[in-house]
């Protein structure tokens, strides 16, 4: 089952997501990621979860992100860290490194990985499916930091 339509279930199922919509992309998050559905594929009614804030889906909407994207490759390289494993992503031009929380990573298998700074000096990794935004995950703290 896609991302897309497990986040809507969890969404019903445990009340912790919030919501909401921007140019007819609807945006799902609990906090560590965020998933993107177009608003004809979204199967619930949004304006039943908690509201996602105005200023944060404006400054995540999957517009204004896809002009910042920039390759980056999930790398062989993991870190057992307290209750979770992390995971690798490197960007060769640049040598940015970015860790992320497997258990995110492996929500979008399949998708193409990308990263982008939206905000100073923190890189976020933006996974897409046939050219089209799917989710962002934020970065856990680098190790040794």
């Amino acid at each position: 089952m896609l991302i897309e339509n497990k986040v809507q279930i969890k969404a019903i199922k445990t009340g912790k997501y919030m919501a909401g919509k921007v140019n007819g992309t609807v945006m799902f998050t609990e906090g560590h990621f965020i998933v993107y559905i177009e608003e004809k594929d979204c199967l619930i009614d949004i304006s039943k979860i908690k509201e996602f804030p105005k200023d944060r889906m404006e400054k995540y909407s999957a517009d204004k992100i896809e002009k910042l994207l920039k390759p980056v490759k999930l790398k062989e390289e993991a870190l057992i860290l307290t209750g979770k494993t992390a995971r690798l992503f490197e960007n060769k031009e640049t040598g940015d490194k970015i860790w992320l929380n497997n258990k995110y990573v492996k929500m979008f298998d399949g998708c193409k990985c990308h990263s982008v700074e939206i905000e100073d000096g923190i890189k976020d990794v933006v996974f897409t499916r046939y050219g089209k935004v799917v989710g962002l995950v934020l970065p856990l703290k680098p190790p040794g930091d």
